[in-house]
């Protein structure tokens, strides 16, 4: 079994291995919320199938900026994975949240903010969350082509990812494109970000909200993380 000695993480970083009946994102939450965590908290946890990871920070910008670490998270992500695996596999992602490898869904990053304040405004603390699909669940029960539209790293060629190798990886990009983008802004990260994007080259996103599904040519993002879609009916922003 993986322990956190095993992981290699940046000095600004601590590890926290989750409970089997707790969520990285949930311990990172009430952890914060209790005060027994705080910024560079890393909470993990590692399975055959995949893994998950979730960070503490501790912003000093408003909400609506703070929604840019979504991204921030995403192009971390992919330059992890990147590292980690073959260069003929393509990891795209999905607004707003979700990635992908050779066009199969193989995880998300999530953002969780305190519904507390500074005095400048600033939430008290964020959660920013990672999972990857390692492995297909070969579970008892488990039926492979039920879910067609979701893949593995291991499935995409990718062979077998140590999943400390994919947490350590992640954790220092991270740092680096949270560095990013506190010195030069969210500029650097929304063109990161657009370059990835589904739908960008041959117009076909499609992103369904609130019952009406959007179809169109990705243009980027705002600095809400709202998306820029032109369609065949103009242009259209989507907030996150």
């Amino acid at each position: 079994m993986m322990s956190s000695s095993a992981l290699c993480l940046p000095p600004l970083l601590t590890a926290h291995a989750a409970v089997s009946a707790t969520s990285p994102e949930e311990a990172a939450r009430l952890g914060a919320e209790a005060g027994h965590y705080g910024a560079g908290d890393l909470v993990w946890q590692a399975s055959a199938e995949g893994v998950a990871m979730a960070l503490v920070l501790e912003p000093e910008v408003s909400p609506e900026l703070c929604r840019q670490m979504l991204f921030v998270g995403m192009v971390a992500a992919a330059d992890a994975i990147g590292a980690l695996i073959p260069p003929e596999v393509g990891i795209t992602w999905d607004w707003p949240s979700t990635l992908r490898a050779n066009d199969g869904i193989v995880g998300h990053v999530s953002l969780e903010m305190s519904e507390t304040f500074d005095g400048a405004g600033a939430p008290d603390w964020l959660v920013l969350g990672l999972r990857v699909a390692l492995h297909a669940n070969v579970g008892e029960g488990a039926e492979p082509g039920l879910t067609p539209d979701r893949t593995t790293l291991y499935d995409e060629g990718c062979g077998e990812i140590a999943a400390e190798d994919l947490i350590s990886a992640w954790a220092r990009h991270l740092l680096t494109w949270i560095d990013t983008w506190q010195q030069d802004g969210f500029a650097p990260v929304r063109e990161a970000w657009t370059f990835r994007a589904r739908g960008r080259e041959d117009g076909e996103a499609e992103i369904e909200r609130d019952g009406t599904l959007y179809r169109g040519r990705v243009r980027g993002l705002d600095d809400r993380g709202g998306l820029l879609l032109e369609g065949d009916a103009g242009s259209v922003l989507l907030e996150l």
